[in-house]
């Protein structure tokens, strides 16, 4: 399975204070990805971004398996999903 043509779509949020530090997919076909966030405004941004996918069937079984915040206020996050195979053929 090829995730490149969606992760155009993942970074678009880096204008919202989103940044992808790493990406992976599973044997299952799910997709990891590490993200970071620059503030607690920016994380509630791209969680939004992800409900309105999940909406729409784009992704779905959405799992964080881990969120971090620094003293500096910024947030790493860790999340597997799901991907609809229309998103990626």
């Amino acid at each position: 399975m090829s995730f490149i043509a969606i992760l155009p779509e993942i970074t678009a949020a880096n204008g919202s204070g989103i940044s992808l530090s790493n990406a992976n997919v599973s044997e299952k076909g799910n997709l990891a990805v590490s993200l970071q966030a620059s503030s607690s405004a920016s994380l509630d941004d791209f969680v939004t971004f992800l409900k309105k996918k999940e909406e729409k069937k784009l992704y779905s079984e959405i799992i964080a398996s881990s969120i971090l915040r620094e003293k500096k206020g910024i947030y790493h996050l860790g999340l597997t999903f799901k991907v609809n195979k229309s998103l990626i053929q």
